[in-house]
């Protein structure tokens, strides 16, 4: 059972959330204001703050960057994360941007029913203090099919939530990484993901794929194998520092066409940081952008 604090100036939610999870067994604290708030969760020992987007004299930015500030003081607040609850739906832009934290694990609509509000809380529950994307479905964000996807998101956490979201909703999914599938697929609960290792090593038990030729017929052997599928392309920069921009960017435009006449979903996660401005807008052409 977990220890859990609801930070909202509406008293009639604040009683009706605690009531609804302390049948669940947990402990529940209350704040009314972000003074309130600030100070109790920075004493620790908290595994949920559900958190009032529209609070006076707070926003969800202010809370997280403090919360993550806190975290680095004192690693024993690393565990506690977030629920957004708002009574005012936000634009998909400031949502995802608020999402995209590794502190932030779902948002909750106002008003809502009391069985929404328990399992919304389990499935924050059961995200790991690690920061990882298992059981992450975020779900107010809509991908289209036929649609390729420029994600500006350094460690690619972000973008698996988008890939267990729609593998969610029933697509088959599969995930090109950097990193070896041994270690990614027990950390972010990855069972019945098709996981390749972008590597030019071979290994026992591992699936890998290094040249862009290679990339091409895989991710369109996939598509053939099945109806619906949602694809995350990592190691962009890993692609770019072996065979330069230009032959990536055609293999983008490739894939972006064959994406284009189907039912599938394709996300390629990237630091910005590590293209010039022309590679990077040649690259937002082909791809719709997030963030």
């Amino acid at each position: 059972m977990a220890k859990i604090i609801t930070i909202d100036d509406d008293e009639s939610i604040r009683r009706t959330i605690k009531r609804v999870l302390e049948k669940g067994g947990h402990t529940v604290h209350e704040a009314a204001d972000a003074s309130d708030g600030w100070l109790k969760v920075g004493g620790g020992g908290y595994d949920l703050v559900l958190l009032d987007i529209m609070l006076s004299g707070l926003t969800p930015h202010d809370f997280i960057q403090y919360l993550g500030g806190l975290t680095k003081l004192d690693p024993a607040l690393a565990k506690t994360r977030i629920l957004l609850v708002s009574a005012i739906p936000l634009p998909d832009v400031e949502l995802q941007k608020i999402l995209s934290s590794n502190l932030v694990v779902g948002y909750l609509q106002k008003p809502f029913e009391n069985d929404k509000l328990t399992a919304k809380v389990d499935a924050a529950l059961a995200i790991p203090s690690s920061s990882s994307a298992k059981n992450i479905v975020s779900s107010e964000y809509v991908l289209e099919s036929g649609s390729t996807y420029l994600v500006k998101d350094v460690q690619s956490v972000f973008s698996i939530k988008l890939m267990l979201q729609e593998k969610e909703r029933g697509r088959a999914a599969m995930y090109v990484t950097r990193a070896n599938p041994l270690d990614v697929v027990p950390k972010y609960g990855l069972g019945g993901t098709r996981v390749v290792w972008l590597s030019f090593q071979k290994s026992e038990g591992a699936e890998t794929v290094a040249s862009l030729q290679e990339i091409s017929i895989l991710v369109s052997a996939f598509m053939g194998e099945n109806d619906k599928t949602v694809i995350l392309l990592e190691g962009l920069s890993y692609l770019i520092t072996n065979y330069d921009f230009y032959p990536v960017l055609r293999m983008i435009e490739f894939l972006r066409d064959e994406i284009s006449k189907s039912e599938s979903i394709l996300i390629i996660p990237l630091n910005p940081d590590t293209l010039d401005k022309k590679s990077m807008a040649l690259l937002e052409n082909e791809c719709k952008s997030i963030f």
